[in-house]
């Protein structure tokens, strides 16, 4: 994902949803590749006796900011692109979630995240670099 001309400093709030088996015996969330690795032998009907597919809601928090680097000039005025984008916390209900997305997930997440923060952010200069900007 590309950043927009400018800086940007910000923080992001939503819902992501996700799929997920539910083994109906131990209720814990499976991926669906764990399932199709434990299913590779069996039918549908086997994977369906034992899980339920469910989509669940994640709560998202984030924080991202990106400042433009100098690139013409004399070269001691010169300097790169800084910036980072990150999770502060994916909850499912009051579960942290942090080790339970694929790396799929996470790199979405992470994309949104800047997304996010990037279109709140309103390009005043006058604005302090440290101010919350929420997205809901």
């Amino acid at each position: 994902m590309g950043h927009k001309s400018g800086n940007y400093n910000g923080k992001a709030y939503f819902d992501y949803e996700i799929e997920r088996y539910k083994d109906k015996k131990t209720s814990a969330y499976l991926t669906i590749d764990e399932v199709e690795d434990l299913a590779h032998n069996q039918d549908y009907d086997w994977v369906e006796e034992n899980y339920e597919y469910v989509t669940l809601s994640l709560d998202i928090e984030g924080t991202s900011y990106f400042t433009q680097g100098k690139y013409y000039g004399p070269s001691e005025d010169c300097y790169p692109d800084e910036g980072e984008t990150e999770i502060t916390s994916i909850l499912y209900g009051k579960e942290d979630w942090d080790d339970k997305i694929t790396k799929h997930e996470r790199d979405y997440i992470i994309d949104m995240i800047a997304e996010h923060a990037q279109e709140d952010y309103d390009g005043d200069p006058d604005v302090d670099e440290d101010r919350d900007y929420d997205i809901y």
